[in-house]
């Protein structure tokens, strides 16, 4: 009788110890999205299924996220729950479930945690979303507080309004304050929490479900799921992967050629540059445009690259492709065209100005040679191989997104 009593307190302490083993935060994170997969687009069994399971586990939460492999595999499943125009395609309507109002509640906020902790693209429309911003013209605004340029440096172009005029004008107002911006430490655009990522609206959906439902059986889940410490790693997590960017520059240039290419006679030229990276794959689109006495010179390149610096501050690249130029030539009233071909290689040197967590103004100072295999020289009448070498000064912008996983 003794040892069956031994036996059974034996059995009982280790039930205790078993069942006591707490659950951390990365095995909750796991058993929520499988769940909701499980659950999508409609299985109230796997609903109740889940719920059970986070009851059962709710005081048995501590910490410790998600590393590695295990990650990677979290994100792949939240991926699973496209985004369109910052709404889930892959949407669940737990509200059309036979749940209680509190079980409908802590699912759909459940549902927001681990699809904004483990996706991306729709953390960054939520962001957007709950942030209700208006900033159309912010970007403008931004660009035209260069060094505290005022909108008066762009009107005074008009008072000389040939191309070299407003060339000159551009130099003598921006140039200085542009050259500054390569020296100066601190920055002159101001920070906008617009572009921060930023989850208090996360902290706040908590709040809400905790004043409605105090005495809920959810609660200490949820406050060891959401609160600021967990906000500030998603915070971090974010800015450690900032693996996506996309950006525009607009530049301003004079291009050098050789004997074969006599007929340029150019004053100055513009070039509007589109910057894809993702991780260290560059995708470059160029469109330029020459101006010169009675000719127009225009053209689009595509090019990939490198990026040989990608620092916080400053960054290099170097790119190549091929570029498909159309030249338009008056003389005595008439007006001659040719296309041709060329091979471009160069190099862009920036530095960054961040304007918040998702942006950086950059100005940029650019290299590059053009080879045309066969230009014909209309005023020679010969063919002969193009050369030239264009220098670029400008300044745009760098969107960025955090991808899997963090940068090196």
């Amino acid at each position: 009788m003794r040892l069956n009593c031994i036996c059974l307190v034996v059995f009982l302490i280790l039930l205790g110890i078993c069942s006591s083993q707490a659950m951390n935060v990365c095995e909750m994170d796991e058993r929520l999205l499988s769940g909701f997969v499980d659950i999508y687009p409609y299985n109230e069994i796997a609903a109740h299924s889940l719920l059970n399971d986070i009851k059962r586990e709710e005081l048995q939460v501590d910490s410790g996220d998600c590393q590695g492999n295990r990650l990677k595999q979290l994100q792949n499943m939240a991926s699973t729950f496209l985004t369109y125009n910052g709404h889930l395609v892959k949407s669940i309507h737990f509200s059309s479930m036979d749940l209680a109002e509190e079980d409908v509640a802590v699912l759909n906020l459940l549902f927001e945690y681990v699809l904004i902790k483990y996706n991306s693209p729709y953390a960054f429309e939520k962001n957007k979303e709950m942030k209700a911003k208006s900033n159309s013209d912010k970007l403008i605004q931004l660009l035209s507080e260069l060094a505290e340029i005022s909108y008066s440096a762009i009107t005074a172009e008009f008072k000389n309004p040939t191309p070299v005029g407003i060339a000159s004008n551009l130099a003598t107002n921006t140039l200085p304050s542009w050259l500054y911006l390569w020296f100066r430490q601190d920055n002159p655009f101001e920070h906008d929490s617009d572009y921060d990522f930023g989850y208090s609206w996360l902290i706040l959906m908590r709040d809400v479900f905790l004043k409605s439902f105090p005495e809920s059986t959810h609660n200490a889940l949820l406050n060891t799921l959401i609160n600021e410490t967990s906000v500030e790693k998603m915070l971090q997590s974010n800015r450690n992967r900032l693996n996506f960017h996309f950006g525009m520059t607009y530049m301003i240039g004079k291009s050098f050629v050789n004997s074969a290419m006599d007929d340029v006679d150019e004053w100055f030229s513009l070039l509007a540059q589109a910057r894809l990276q993702i991780y260290s794959i560059l995708i470059l689109i160029h469109i330029n445009a020459l101006f010169g006495d009675n000719f127009s010179f225009g053209g689009f390149g595509l090019m990939g690259g490198y990026p040989l610096i990608d620092g916080d501050v400053y960054g290099l690249d170097i790119f190549g492709g091929l570029s498909y130029v159309e030249k338009t030539t008056t003389s005595d009233k008439e007006e001659f065209k040719i296309s041709f071909g060329t091979i471009v290689a160069g190099a862009q040197f920036f530095k960054r100005f961040p304007v918040g967590d998702l942006l950086d103004i950059i100005p940029k100072v650019q290299w590059q040679i053009e080879v045309a295999p066969a230009y014909s020289n209309l005023e020679t009448n010969q063919d002969g191989v193009g050369l030239m070498s264009r220098f670029y000064l400008g300044i745009g912008f760098d969107g960025k997104a955090p991808m899997g996983k963090p940068r090196k």
